[in-house]
């Protein structure tokens, strides 16, 4: 990105920084007022990584305390990056933060796209600053550990890449393939 692009300026910042900063502020601002999380998908996905972590990084196939046991079928990828991340960082911060730091990225891969599309500067901070505040997914997102954390970005991503897809070939298969299970 150039200073140029509308990121930066020399007086007061405005641009793409400033959106993403206020963005992610404002979903830390609620998040860290209690202690609990907003949906019971959030434990699943939190009891799967803390699974994952204490058992040498093996999923958990069969849920024995869920209504006279159950098997799992489900793609463990997000539950495995969660897990990396809780072998070198704490839980509230692998819980919490990192959730609401990688839903805050899709306020950039939106930047990048609507600037793709709309070759305006200004047309892409405003697409931004929307898509960091669209009400439904401050509604069920807020407060959760979901994969739709890193979901949703990604998906817009690999939108970006099919507009580019002679450059970013490579990088549209790859993720195609993550998103199949």
């Amino acid at each position: 990105f150039q200073a140029e692009d509308g990121i930066r300026d020399v007086e007061r910042s405005r641009g793409l920084g400033d959106v993403y900063k206020r963005q992610f502020h404002f979903r830390l601002m609620f998040i860290l007022q209690t202690p609990t999380f907003s949906s019971d998908s959030a434990y699943y996905n939190i009891r799967q990584t803390q699974y994952i972590t204490e058992n040498k990084f093996k999923p958990m196939i069969f849920d024995d305390k869920s209504y006279n046991g159950r098997f799992i079928l489900d793609s463990h990828l997000f539950h495995y990056f969660l897990a990396t991340l809780n072998t070198v960082l704490p839980e509230t911060f692998v819980f919490k933060i990192i959730p609401e730091l990688l839903f805050s990225t899709l306020v950039l891969v939106v930047y990048v796209l609507a600037k793709k599309i709309s070759e305006s500067t200004t047309a892409a901070l405003f697409a931004s600053f929307l898509s960091g505040f669209v009400p439904i997914t401050v509604l069920e997102s807020l407060n959760n550990v979901s994969i739709y954390s890193l979901l949703f970005p990604l998906m817009f991503l690999q939108v970006y890449f099919l507009f580019n897809l002679k450059e970013n070939k490579n990088k549209f298969i790859i993720l195609s393939f993550i998103f199949i299970p």
